[in-house]
C-alpha cells in the first residue's frame, strides 16, 4: 500500500512540473502578444470598415505571429508617407526607415502564439476549399506609435492585402490604413 501512494503522488508531482513547464512560458509571453493580440481582435471587429470584400474570404489563422519585425516600408507605405509602386522615396526618408529597419534587426523575437475568438478566420484548413493567409507580425515603434502589420494573401500570392493597425502611444487610439496590392 505504502509504494502504490508514493506512485500516485510522484504521478502528481509529474504532472505539477509538466503544467509549470507548458504554462509558464505561455503566461510570460502574454505580456508581450499584447500589441499583436489587440491588433487581430481590432481586425477582427472591423474587418467590414476596413474593407467589405474581406468579409466574402476564407481567411486562415493559426494563431502564430511571424517572428519578423512589421516591415518599415509597408506602414510608411501605407500611412501615405512614401509610394512603394511609384518608386518615391525622398533620399532622408530612406535613411531614417533604413535606421529604423536595422535597429529592428538587432532585436530578437520569438516564435509568438495568439489566442483569438473570432468567427472570420478559420483555425482548421478543408480541402478543395480555397484560403487567405494570414500572417501577423511583431509590432515595430516608428513615428510616435506602434505599429502592427498584416497581411492577408491568396494561395497564389498575386495579391496582398496589407493592413497596418497603429496604437498611438500618449493614448488609448487605435487607427489602421489599408493598401491592396496586385503583382502581375
Amino acid at each position: 500500500m505504502g509504494k502504490l501512494k508514493k506512485t500516485k503522488i510522484m504521478k502528481k508531482l509529474i504532472f505539477i512540473n509538466f503544467m509549470f513547464l507548458v504554462l509558464f512560458p505561455i503566461l510570460c509571453s502574454s505580456q508581450q502578444t499584447n500589441l499583436e493580440q489587440k491588433a487581430v481582435k481590432y481586425l477582427c471587429e472591423n474587418l467590414g470598415k476596413i474593407d467589405n470584400d474581406l468579409l466574402n474570404k476564407r481567411i486562415y489563422f493559426n494563431g502564430n505571429i511571424i517572428r519578423k519585425t512589421s516591415n518599415i516600408y509597408n506602414v510608411a507605405n501605407c500611412n501615405d508617407e512614401i509610394n512603394l509602386i511609384k518608386n518615391e522615396i525622398p533620399i532622408e526618408k530612406e535613411k531614417e526607415l533604413d535606421s529604423i529597419a536595422n535597429h529592428n534587426l538587432e532585436r530578437q523575437y520569438e516564435s509568438k502564439k495568439i489566442v483569438f475568438d473570432c468567427n472570420s478566420f478559420s483555425k482548421k484548413r478543408r480541402l478543395f476549399t480555397e484560403y487567405y493567409y494570414m500572417r501577423v507580425y511583431n509590432f515595430i515603434e516608428y513615428d510616435n506609435k506602434y505599429s502592427v502589420e498584416i497581411n492577408i494573401s491568396g494561395k497564389k500570392g498575386r495579391s496582398v492585402e496589407i493592413i497596418i493597425v497603429n496604437f498611438d502611444k500618449s493614448s488609448k487610439d487605435v487607427s489602421h490604413c489599408y493598401k491592396h496590392l496586385i503583382y502581375d
